[in-house]
């Protein structure tokens, strides 16, 4: 969003935190930029028929998770204030991205083995409902991590069976083994070539996720590092933001903010992860930055696939980990602007409504630009390399 047009920005961030969405656009509906933004509005009154498309499944920890009211979902642009009465239909869809721990379970269908009942009825919901499912969290995981693709034919065997689940019938998931049929197999491929050509010549240019590991190591540093109060510990790692990372993540802040405040069982189960003596502790938190990736870079998803299809596409993820559906639960999208593939999100809460008029707002806000200009500059590869050999030291 930092290279977005100043005007735009504007406009988008009036719109996301007015009082009344609609009556704030319509002061720029003759302004011809703002024809391309689109806003997802899910906070409002009344239910819509976006509740006809979507789904929330919880049983046995496998979960489906929306990340707003999405049954509430209205859109707005400027076209439609300018002719109320010329509205052609919105295409609309749902899919479903599915967690890498729920994508490593799929090839139980391949073997001639029973599965686990609860696994069984979460699949068959799949199937009786008809959901997209969509496999990017873990194409991308799985690729660019530092510990992926080490099992080569696992992670083949993970893509053939989901291409090969994804064409089958719900009649077929009660006779199980899959037998792969030369389409999967087709897919798989494709898929695979994908993956290796992300690992062999895009890892180091990855920076969203390796930005939230940074950050990650960062918040560990300053828990076991210090004995200072929680309010201490959020204006180190606002410096360290600052002056370091020059990335701001508004849910990161919030998730790190309940994390030094012991607020909420589902924060600290996430974070517990990580404790003195633990092995694999990089390898772990590493976990956790693409866990949170998948979560927040879902709104930049539908903006992507909305734009590529000409429609309003919501999507969902489903996990197996608990502690992090009741994280994105906690604190659900309220509403999403979407322009040039790209997405503005405001949440339902902020560091602003635990910190009233606290100097540390002021300090995110007074330093918005020293960031941008950071954020051009900073290497994240050398600044990871820093912070895990701090880490290794705090934590031992």
């Amino acid at each position: 969003m930092y290279i977005w047009p100043k005007e735009i920005q504007q406009i988008i961030a009036e719109v996301l935190h007015a009082q009344n969405p609609i009556t704030c656009l319509e002061k720029f509906k003759n302004y011809e930029p703002a024809k391309k933004i689109t806003f997802l509005l899910f906070d409002g009154n009344q239910t819509t028929n976006f509740q006809y498309i979507t789904h929330d499944y919880n049983l046995s920890k496998y979960r489906i998770v929306n990340l707003g009211n999405y049954a509430n979902t209205a859109i707005i642009t400027t076209s439609m204030l300018l002719d109320k009465n010329d509205l052609t239909a919105i295409k609309t869809a749902y899919s479903v991205n599915i967690d890498s721990n729920i994508v490593s379970m799929l090839p139980q269908l391949l073997k001639n083995k029973p599965i686990t009942p609860d696994f069984l009825n979460f699949l068959v919901y799949i199937k009786k409902n008809n959901l997209d499912l969509n496999i990017s969290p873990y194409l991308l995981e799985d690729s660019l991590n530092s510990s992926g693709m080490k099992n080569e034919a696992r992670a083949y065997e993970c893509l053939l069976s989901f291409f090969s689940f994804s064409d089958l019938s719900l009649q077929q998931l009660y006779s199980l083994p899959i037998s792969p049929d030369v389409i999967a197999f087709n897919h798989a491929d494709d898929a695979w070539s994908q993956m290796k050509y992300s690992r062999f010549y895009e890892r180091n240019d990855e920076k969203r996720v390796r930005s939230i590991y940074c950050f990650l190591l960062k918040v560990y540093i300053i828990e076991f590092g210090s004995k200072k109060s929680s309010r201490k510990k959020l204006i180190e790692l606002v410096d360290f933001i600052n002056t370091n990372l020059g990335i701001y993540l508004e849910s990161g802040l919030l998730l790190a903010y309940w994390y030094f405040n012991k607020s909420y069982n589902c924060v600290l189960d996430f974070f517990q992860k990580i404790q003195p003596g633990a092995k694999d502790k990089l390898k772990k938190v590493e976990g956790m930055a693409w866990d949170l990736f998948h979560l927040w870079d879902i709104p930049t998803e539908m903006a992507v696939q909305s734009h590529t299809y000409n429609a309003i596409i919501l999507q969902a993820f489903a996990t197996h980990d608990d502690a992090l559906a009741q994280i994105a639960k906690l604190n659900p999208i309220v509403r999403i602007a979407f322009y040039q593939q790209e997405a503005q999100v405001k949440y339902k809460l902020s560091l602003s409504n635990f910190l009233h008029n606290d100097p540390i707002i002021d300090s995110i806000i007074d330093n918005q630009k020293q960031r941008e200009c950071l954020c051009e500059t900073v290497d994240l590869i050398e600044l990871s390399t820093q912070l895990e050999h701090e880490f290794l030291n705090t934590i031992k």
